[in-house]
């Protein structure tokens, strides 16, 4: 997603027809200006399920985690958008494998969403970059424990949490508020 993706054409069209016809928009945030997308996007179509991949992309190779936690916490106050607990490929290739510095951020996501708004997920294949896939799901896993989830919460973000938003074999419970109306045209309203 463009760091000015709301200035890009097609993209308020994208998420209202994504929202039309059920589906869940997923999308990595690696900025302030992303994160600010999706809270208009959200403001916009409440009823639109957002999915943030890849913990919103959290400084795993060193510096400063302030600004990651400040997208955690916008993100996390908005009841329309869930987690993926995940390493996206821009970490996978800069940063060594040490899945010990993990747990803070999982951990740190998980507190804001939630079980039921977050969910593992492998990053397969592109995770085998740095380790296998088996390896990386169990130390996202591990991480989670590390971090505090209880029994209950980590089998929500092993599986139910993902059948629920993706509205997977019987486990539907999302439940959409009401459309906010028409799809906002030209754009997104600022």
């Amino acid at each position: 997603l463009p760091s000015a993706a709301d200035a890009v054409p097609g993209v308020p069209d994208t998420t209202c027809l994504a929202a039309d016809h059920g589906l869940v928009w997923e999308v990595v945030v690696v900025s302030d200006a992303q994160a600010r997308l999706v809270e208009k996007v959200s403001a916009a179509r409440p009823d639109l399920q957002i999915v943030v991949a890849h913990l919103a992309t959290p400084p795993l190779g060193g510096g400063d985690p302030r600004p990651w936690k400040y997208r955690i916490d916008r993100l996390a106050a908005l009841p329309s958008v869930a987690i993926k607990l995940s390493v996206g490929a821009d970490a996978l290739v800069t940063w060594e494998w040490e899945p010990e510095r993990l747990t803070g951020f999982v951990g740190y996501a998980l507190d804001r969403f939630g079980a039921h708004r977050s969910m593992l997920a492998g990053n397969w294949p592109v995770v085998r970059l740095a380790a296998a896939h088996s390896t990386a799901w169990k130390a996202l896993l591990n991480a989670a424990e590390r971090a505090g989830a209880s029994s209950g919460e980590l089998r929500l973000i092993s599986s139910a949490t993902a059948r629920s938003w993706y509205r997977i074999g019987g486990d539907r419970a999302w439940k959409a508020p009401e459309a906010s109306g028409p799809c906002p045209r030209p754009g997104l309203a600022h």
